[in-house]
């Protein structure tokens, strides 16, 4: 093995036990002497590749970012033969399903110290994913199953809404402030043209709120 192969393998492995450290017992909870105990390595190893746990941080979000790049690409790939306005509708559905995703803002929901990051994060998933919706808008206003005079500025205020205006994360709302954000998303969207927001991806979004400890107050 290459001692360039070991260091990659070694930078991978510590973003690894990181992450799933940051899932298990929150970022602020989980110590550098917790990544050393699961890592098995010494603090200076631990140090050779990151100057502190906030980079490790962003080593953690860029990972998990890139990963779900690739898992975009693929379900776009996936809907294939789909009209435009079915694709967008089936590849948010799926967004919604995705459990890496979903592991991610269960512990970004308590990092509020770390605002920068979270904030640089999500403009990052804004500025990809928005261009990638827009071609599939620019293709449903030729395939007929999307009527609108902005196909960008859709695809980037969809995206925009959905990561942050709705995000628990960046704003503390309740489950029902939440719920009443998305309908007013959907109602937005269908009275812009881009019909694409349905009850199967509302039904999903309620279980993910729970699943990061928002709830329904009961009646």
């Amino acid at each position: 093995m290459t001692k360039k192969k070991f260091s990659r393998e070694t930078s991978d492995k510590i973003i690894e036990v990181s992450y799933n450290l940051f899932i298990q017992k929150g970022y602020e909870k989980t110590s550098i002497q917790d990544i050393i105990n699961e890592l098995g390595l010494s603090k200076g190893a631990i140090y050779h590749y990151f100057d502190s746990k906030d980079e490790i941080l962003y080593a953690v979000l860029n990972k998990e970012k890139e990963k779900a790049n690739a898992y975009l690409e693929n379900i776009i790939a996936e809907a294939n033969g789909y009209t435009a306005k079915d694709k967008i509708k089936y590849i948010l559905v799926k967004l919604a399903n995705n459990e890496d995703i979903n592991n991610t803002n269960k512990f970004l929901i308590n990092q509020s110290n770390n605002s920068k990051a979270i904030v640089e994060s999500i403009i990052q998933t804004v500025n990809y994913d928005s261009y990638k919706f827009y071609l599939l808008i620019e293709e449903g206003l030729n395939d007929g199953s999307i009527n609108t005079d902005f196909p960008k500025e859709c695809a980037e205020l969809l995206l925009l809404l959905c990561n942050v205006w709705l995000n628990p994360i960046l704003f503390n709302r309740t489950y029902e402030d939440t719920i009443t954000r998305f309908k007013f998303i959907q109602f937005t969207m269908k009275q812009l043209g881009v019909d694409v927001i349905d009850n199967e991806l509302l039904d999903k979004i309620k279980i993910n709120l729970k699943g990061v400890g928002l709830n329904e107050v009961s009646k």
